[in-house]
C-alpha cells in the first residue's frame, strides 16, 4: 500500500512537471516573437481580391486598376500595364517571411523615414475596402532590409527589400509600351513586308519558300527576320497624348492568313522622336530615335 502511494505521488509529480514544461514552451517569449514575426502582409486569399493598387515612391504615385487585366490610370485615362510586373509586387507582399519587430514606439517613425510625409507607401484595395496600407521607410544599413509599418500601427518591422526597386521606378516602367501585344504575331507568321517612307522608294519584301525576295533579288534571311523581330518587339518611350492624324511613314506586315498589321508614323515632336500608332489600337506612342533606326531602314540595300 505504501508502495502504491509513492507511485501515485511520483506519477502526479511527473504529470505536473510535464504540464509546466508544455506551458513554458507554448508561452516562451522568444518562440512567440518568432511566430508573430512570420506572416504575409497580404495573404493569398486577399491578393486575389485586389483590384486597385497605389504605389508611392521617389517619382510619385502610380495608380493601377484591374478590370480583367491591369491598367495604369493616368489622369483618368487607362493605359495597358505590364501584367507580370504588377503580379510580381503582389507576390512579394503575399509571400510569408520573417518580419521582426524593430521598434514599437511612434517616436521612432520620423527617424526611420516612416511618417506619412516621408515614407513610400503601398495601398491595396478591393473596391472601396482597404486590404493593405503599408508605409515603407529607410533602408537598414546592416541588413539592407526596409523599415516597414502598417498604417495605424506603431510597430516598426524590417523586411521587404525586394520591393525597393519598384518604389523608385518611373511611371513608364509600369506601362506596357509594346506596339504589338505579346504573342499576337510571330516572325513565322509574316509573309510580306512593306516599308513606305517619304522621298524613298517603297521597300516590299516577300517570302518565297525559304527565301525573302525584294523584286527578283534574294535578300539575306537573317537580316529580314531580325528586322521583323525588331518591329514586333518595338517598344515606345511613352504614350502620346496627341492622336496621330497624319502619317509620314508606314510599315505593313501581312500574314499567311491574310491579316494585315500596319504601323503608321507621324512627323514626331522633335528631331529625335516620332509618334506612332498601330492600326486598330486606341493608343498613340512616342518612339525614340534608336527604335526608329531599327524599324525604318534607309533603303532596300539594308537587307542585302
Amino acid at each position: 500500500m505504501h508502495y502504491r502511494t509513492k507511485l501515485r505521488l511520483l506519477l502526479l509529480v511527473i504529470t505536473v512537471l510535464t504540464l509546466l514544461l508544455s506551458v513554458s514552451f507554448v508561452l516562451d517569449p522568444e518562440r512567440l516573437r518568432t511566430q508573430n514575426a512570420n506572416f504575409a502582409w497580404l495573404p493569398a486569399r486577399q491578393r486575389e481580391r485586389v483590384d486597385h493598387l497605389e504605389i508611392t515612391g521617389a517619382t510619385g504615385t502610380v495608380y493601377l486598376v484591374k478590370d480583367g487585366a491591369w491598367s495604369v490610370d493616368r489622369n483618368g485615362t487607362l493605359y495597358p500595364a505590364k501584367q507580370a510586373r504588377v503580379a510580381d509586387v503582389l507576390q512579394i507582399l503575399s509571400h510569408t517571411d520573417t518580419y521582426p519587430v524593430y521598434s514599437s514606439t511612434a517616436g521612432s517613425h520620423a527617424r526611420l523615414g516612416l511618417t506619412e510625409d516621408t515614407a513610400s507607401r503601398i495601398i491595396a484595395r478591393a473596391g472601396n475596402e482597404v486590404l493593405l496600407d503599408l508605409f515603407i521607410g529607410d533602408t537598414n544599413a546592416a541588413t539592407t532590409e526596409r523599415y516597414i509599418r502598417r498604417n495605424g500601427s506603431d510597430d516598426v518591422r524590417s523586411g521587404l527589400k525586394a520591393v525597393s526597386g519598384y518604389l523608385s521606378s518611373a511611371l513608364t516602367a509600369w506601362c506596357n509600351l509594346r506596339l504589338f501585344p505579346e504573342a499576337s504575331i510571330t516572325v513565322a507568321d509574316v509573309q510580306r513586308i512593306s516599308i513606305a517612307q517619304p522621298d524613298t522608294q517603297t521597300v516590299v519584301i516577300s517570302r518565297s519558300s525559304n527565301d525573302w525576295l525584294i523584286g527578283e533579288r534574294t535578300a539575306q534571311t537573317q537580316k529580314v527576320e531580325a528586322y521583323i523581330r525588331a518591329v514586333l518587339d518595338a517598344e515606345a518611350e511613352d504614350f502620346s497624348s496627341e492622336p496621330l492624324n497624319t502619317s509620314e511613314s508606314r510599315i505593313d506586315l501581312e500574314t499567311g492568313n491574310g491579316a494585315l498589321y500596319t504601323i503608321r508614323l507621324g512627323a514626331g515632336t522633335d528631331t529625335t522622336q516620332r509618334t506612332a500608332a498601330l492600326d486598330g489600337s486606341q493608343f498613340t506612342y512616342t518612339l525614340a530615335a534608336w527604335t526608329l533606326n531599327r524599324i525604318l531602314p534607309a533603303d532596300a540595300d539594308y537587307f542585302f
